[in-house]
């Protein structure tokens, strides 16, 4: 299964799915685990859930994964108080609920930059390959990729749930 739009139904109304509506979005992910990303890059197996803390200011996570050459991965990024289990599927952005921003780069170099996406979500947040206008990241060459997760600006900050799949 997959995030995405749902049709709503109720009696004598039909919501149709629209990826933009924050009403019709269901996030499909496994348990999370609580990572505090500090110092070493951990590498991630696939698929892959987590629980990040993002702080005031220019504070990322990086996580490592390891894709063959044509394999599609998917990201996605959602803002909340994820540990009371609320993903945040606003329309505009409010403190303290951070706006997070995806990155896909070489392992340990600043180039090239294969994706930077920022808003692609449904509401403020953050996907890569499932339906909102950044594409699925195909791997060119089999090897680490580094999957960088930051606010999309200084004053967003928060927990962020991350979501990291292959796509056949």
């Amino acid at each position: 299964a997959r995030s995405g739009a749902l049709g709503l139904l109720a009696p004598g109304a039909v919501v149709p799915p629209t990826f933009e509506s924050v009403e019709t979005w269901l996030v499909v992910a496994p348990p999370a685990a609580i990572l505090e990303i500090e110092g070493d890059i951990p590498t991630l197996a696939l698929p892959a859930t987590y629980v990040g803390t993002l702080a005031v200011g220019s504070d990322q996570d990086d996580v490592l994964v390891d894709l063959a050459a044509g394999q599609k991965l998917s990201v996605e990024a959602y803002g909340g108080d994820i540990a009371a289990g609320d993903v945040e599927n606003s329309p505009t952005y409010y403190s303290p609920i951070v706006d997070p921003e995806i990155r896909i780069l070489h392992p340990t170099l600043a180039w090239p930059l294969y994706i930077w996406e920022w808003n692609a979500g449904p509401g403020v947040n953050a996907m890569v390959g499932n339906g909102g206008g950044t594409p699925v990241f195909t791997a060119p060459a089999t090897g680490q990729y580094r999957v960088k997760f930051s606010a999309a600006y200084w004053g967003s900050w928060g927990q962020y749930l991350a979501v990291l799949t292959l796509q056949p």
